[in-house]
């Protein structure tokens, strides 16, 4: 019978070097293909609620190239625009990316359970103030920061995560009354014509490298 034989060849410094600074960071190889997604955490204490885009390396990556030849923004507006769309989808849904947080140490975990519970007549209207607050605010951070997101796309960590935090958002107060039985069908109603349409959150935008959850 034949025999085979096998080598092991050193890799280049470059690739050394490479894995190494993955290895520093703590960057498991798995993490590699994480797709875009986005997730959400719902303080109806603070009346706050805070999204994590997170953007895969792959779609960093080729955004940050683009923005390198300054015309990137457009792409990098759509691609959070994209996961921020995910996200609205899975407020009130079984299999939704929603943490909500009511009292201290009353905290649910991501499948957003709680907002099943939340009336349409209300739950639509805030999903469409949440939308109109957080997305202008989106775009004006990206005029502004290309310089920031190229940064953190050039780290060693995979991915990119924007993180908005909206804070005075309209309705959560609402939101709070009718998960704990205190609004009835005639204040829903109001509520949800007055409390949640009328002014827009005010809040930060930052953003960091690899996936950070809310």
């Amino acid at each position: 019978m034949g025999q085979r034989f096998y080598y092991l060849e050193p890799a280049s410094p470059e690739m050394a070097g490479a894995a190494g600074s993955r290895a520093a960071a703590g960057i498991a190889g798995s993490n590699l293909a994480s797709p875009t997604q986005a997730w959400a955490v719902v303080d109806l204490r603070r009346s706050q609620i805070t999204a994590g885009l997170y953007l895969s390396e792959a779609d960093s990556q080729e955004i940050a190239s683009v923005m390198k030849q300054g015309r990137g923004g457009p792409a990098l507006l759509g691609a959070l625009s994209a996961a921020y769309d995910g996200l609205e989808r899975s407020f009130g849904t079984p299999n939704g990316r929603v943490r909500i947080v009511r009292e201290l140490q009353d905290a649910e975990d991501f499948a957003g359970r709680s907002l099943r519970r939340v009336p349409a007549s209300l739950l639509v209207p805030l999903r469409r103030r949440l939308r109109a607050g957080l997305l202008p605010m989106i775009a004006g951070w990206v005029r502004t920061n290309s310089e920031d997101f190229i940064r953190a796309a050039a780290h060693p960590a995979n991915g990119v995560t924007v993180t908005v935090t909206m804070q005075t958002v309209p309705g959560l107060d609402h939101v709070r009354g009718a998960l704990a039985g205190r609004l009835g069908a005639g204040s829903l109603r109001g509520a949800a014509i007055s409390g949640v349409v009328r002014a827009g959150p005010i809040g930060t935008v930052t953003v960091s490298p690899g996936k950070r959850r809310p």
